[in-house]
């Protein structure tokens, strides 16, 4: 039995090293993170503007959002210029009001599940402990691109997107 334990512990121990594996150090994370954030923060952003010109975005809830951000201390931003995690909450509450493309445009669950992920990435982008392995890594840029797929984003961002 001690040696199945063993084998069991070094079994273990293979897998959450080949799981863990980073590849960048912490100077190439730093700037990957940076631009995947900023791209992540720039498409939504653009995407509220034009959802909100087409008289989709409630003012409600963008109020409800804005004065959440300036209780906490924070500045006040221009258009949508809040955080990532708080354009995606705005995001979500208008599921059913702004036009979506790809292949989770009309499946609602999928949706508030991309937007959940993605904003729940957001926050391991702004905390920057520059040690994700490489799968989180990953998991973060899928994300963002099926996002980028859900906004329509544009081709040239897109292309930003890849290069990140």
């Amino acid at each position: 039995m001690i040696a199945h334990t063993r084998a069991g512990s070094n079994s273990l121990r293979e897998t959450l090293t080949s799981e863990l594996a980073l590849s960048l150090d912490p100077r190439e994370q730093s700037l990957l993170y940076g631009e995947l954030e900023f791209q992540l923060h720039q498409a939504v952003l653009d995407y509220l503007v034009v959802q909100n010109g087409h008289g989709r975005i409630a003012l409600e809830a963008q109020k409800k959002i804005n004065d959440g951000w300036l209780a906490q201390g924070r500045p006040p931003v221009v258009a949508f210029g809040w955080d990532l995690e708080r354009q995606l909450e705005l995001l979500e509450l208008h599921v059913g009001a702004v036009r979506f493309s790809g292949r989770r445009a009309l499946n609602p669950v999928e949706l508030h599940g991309l937007l959940q992920a993605v904003r729940s990435n957001s926050r391991s982008l702004r905390l920057r402990t520059y040690c994700q392995p490489d799968r989180v890594i990953a998991k973060h840029i899928t994300d963002g691109q099926a996002l980028f797929d859900t906004l329509g984003v544009p081709t040239p961002r897109h292309a930003a997107m890849a290069g990140i």
